[in-house]
């Protein structure tokens, strides 16, 4: 597409929060201050030898043969059931504290990893990670704006930054995707304030019983048709449909949407995850007419605003594309 081949450099480690690929500067002032704050509480309530003793003896075991198989088995996908034999199985093992021996404190990817490869030349950044800052997802939109000026300050360019939405997700080891929903809406945030970044949606990726979706290849050509799209300049449809307003036509009421190409599709005959509420109480629909407009029919509407949610669940399943074959992205709305 471009002529020269495309190298990537795989700087990564699972499951890290932000904060771990930021330079401790960016993280002095409210609210990022939390991070910092969480892990001086952590530190403070261990003894340095003892922290020292658990922490070695935690890398001992996440390093044995034993552990890698067992979780090698874990990644390759698992049913609740088996996994919840594994958590018993797993129990009594060693946990790794939050302290100076931890890759997931403040800046410490940041200091061993990343730094290293500043001023190394690259065209972007791909970035899919979330995960482990939903328990502050209503800053996140702060806490990823900050690290994409913390990395554009190291190599001393606007680096563009295409990313993932999170993945729908149920259950996975006892933890639940409740709290993806405000982080997703954080991603939309950085997407619409942050200049040179680019989002793909992978709401019809998910899986209910793995934190990991499995179908990654769709992943890596998203953002291939992102970057060709946004970075490269090719005049092709890379966007995933965004909800741009909505309005009522008698019993109806027509949703617009931008990036639909010539007509938005869906894979079944009815709407996945799609919720119209009247007063608080859901109402059905009819039936439904696709163009680049999505026009819902219902048997009566009343006066009363219509609250409409798509997407919002921690879990589900799109199913509504456009002609690009990319779902439509989350969105929430009250058509008066």
């Amino acid at each position: 597409m471009i002529g020269v081949p495309v190298g990537i450099i795989g700087c990564n480690w699972g499951g890290t929060p932000a904060c771990a690929w930021m330079e401790a500067s960016y993280l002095n002032d409210p609210p990022l201050s939390v991070f910092n704050k969480e892990y001086e509480e952590a530190v403070g309530a261990v003894d340095e030898e003892e922290m020292r003793r658990l922490s070695l003896e935690a890398w001992e075991y996440e390093d044995s043969y034993l552990h890698q198989v067992a979780w090698r088995a874990m990644m390759y996908g698992m049913n609740q059931q088996d996994q919840e034999r594994w958590m018993a199985e797993t129990a009594d093992a060693p946990v790794l504290p939050l302290g100076p021996y931890h890759h997931y404190r403040p800046s410490g990817l940041y200091e061993m990893m990343l730094k290293e490869l500043a001023p190394f030349s690259v065209k972007g950044v791909l970035w899919y990670q979330g995960e482990s800052d939903a328990g502050h997802g209503e800053i996140y939109d702060k806490t990823f704006a900050s690290l994409i000026r913390c990395w554009r300050d190291l190599w001393q360019d606007e680096l563009p930054f295409l990313y993932v939405q999170l993945a729908p997700f149920g259950k996975w080891l006892g933890i639940g995707g409740e709290d993806y929903p405000v982080v997703r809406e954080s991603q939309e945030r950085v997407l619409k304030n942050v200049p040179g970044t680019g989002m793909i949606s992978i709401m019809d990726l998910g899986m209910y019983e793995d934190i990991h979706p499995k179908r990654k290849k769709e992943v890596g050509e998203r953002l291939a048709l992102l970057a060709r799209g946004l970075i490269y300049g090719e005049d092709i449809l890379c966007e995933s449909p965004e909800f741009t307003g909505g309005e009522r036509e008698g019993n109806q009421i027509r949703l617009h949407f931008s990036h639909t190409g010539l007509k938005l599709h869906v894979n079944g005959k009815v709407i996945n995850s799609l919720c119209v509420e009247q007063g608080g109480i859901l109402i059905g629909v009819k039936d439904f007419k696709l163009d680049q407009d999505l026009l819902l029919n219902f048997e009566t509407l009343s006066e009363e605003p219509v609250e409409i949610r798509f997407a919002k669940e921690g879990y589900c399943e799109v199913n509504l594309f456009n002609e690009a074959d990319l779902p439509v992205k989350p969105f929430a709305a009250v058509v008066i």
